[in-house]
Formats: structure tokens, C-alpha cells, sequence
């Protein structure tokens, strides 16, 4: 009964698989699988945020392998959460050399200008993000941070309002 079964399925196994051209788009495919595989412990402790002990791990994923586009991210994000900015950007810029609309590494960019107070910059990084992305996790980071982008700029607002309002009381006392 068994070899009967494989005979009637093991053809239909076999008609999905089919050659497929090594590409690019194939190529960075498969890159960007062996990363999420090889960089998921990693990933657990920047998850954690306790950036002082993911930081060096990256930094010797990334001395073991300086091309892996995902382990210089991930030691620029710790920077960037670390407040060493200008550290950050230069690895930033060694990402964007190899693939200028890496998603994860944009959205640093962005946290990054939303600290320095370039609130127009971070808004167009993060809307390139959403345009050119197809990774769901990077359109939600995206929609947090244009949500945080919100409420700085209506914190603003309302700091504007709370003034004149007490400007226009005072004037009436």
C-alpha cells in the first residue's frame, strides 16, 4: 500500500520542482535566508535591547564576515541606540554601498535623523521604506515611527498652543 502511495505522489512531488536560474534576485533571496538562519541568536539579544552585549557580537560577526549586510546593521542599530551616531552612519553608508534600499538599515537612518531633529529627512526615509519594501516587519517599524513622528510633532503643536493660550489668559487677567 505504502509503494503504492509513493508511486501516484512522488510524481506530483517532483512536477512543482523546477530549474531555476541563479539571478540576483535569487541570489539575495537565498542571502537573505542563510541571514535570518544565522543571525537569529543575535537578533534574540538585540531584541532584548541590551545593546551592550549585542554590540559585540556583531562587531565579530562582522569581522568574520565584513559583507554580511545584516550583522553591519545590526551593529549600527546598536550604535544608533547607543547614541553614538556618527559611528552609526559610517557603517549605515558601508550597507547602503552594497544595496542602497536596504529596509532595516534605512529605518536606523531615520531613527537617527528623528534624534538630530530632522524630522522632513526620517519621514522621507521612512516612506521610501514603505514604498520599496516588501517585509512586513519593516512597514510595521516604519508605521511605529511615523506614529512617534506624530506625536513629536503634536507635542509641538500643543506646547504652541499651551503658550498662547496663556499668553491670551494673561492679557485678560
Amino acid at each position: 500500500m505504502l509503494a503504492l502511495g509513493i508511486y501516484f505522489y512522488l510524481p506530483v512531488v517532483f512536477w512543482f520542482i523546477k530549474a531555476v536560474p541563479v539571478t540576483t534576485d535569487v541570489a539575495n533571496n537565498l542571502e537573505a535566508q542563510y541571514n535570518k538562519i544565522t543571525m537569529h541568536p543575535a537578533l534574540e539579544i538585540l531584541k532584548t535591547k541590551n545593546y551592550d552585549a549585542a554590540l559585540p557580537v556583531f562587531t565579530e560577526m562582522v569581522s568574520a564576515n565584513p559583507s554580511d549586510k545584516n550583522a553591519i546593521w545590526a551593529m549600527a542599530e546598536c550604535l544608533a541606540r547607543k547614541a553614538r551616531y556618527e559611528e552609526a552612519e559610517d557603517l549605515l553608508n558601508k550597507v547602503f554601498a552594497a544595496n542602497p534600499k536596504h529596509g532595516l538599515s534605512l529605518l536606523t537612518l531615520a531613527y537617527i535623523r528623528l534624534k538630530k531633529e530632522n524630522i522632513k529627512e526620517a519621514e522621507d526615509l521612512i516612506s521610501e521604506v514603505l514604498t520599496t519594501s516588501l517585509e512586513k516587519e519593516e512597514h510595521a517599524l516604519a508605521y511605529i515611527m511615523l506614529g512617534e513622528i506624530a506625536n513629536k510633532r503634536a507635542m509641538q503643536n500643543t506646547f504652541f498652543l499651551a503658550r498662547l493660550k496663556y499668553q491670551i489668559n494673561m492679557k485678560s487677567f
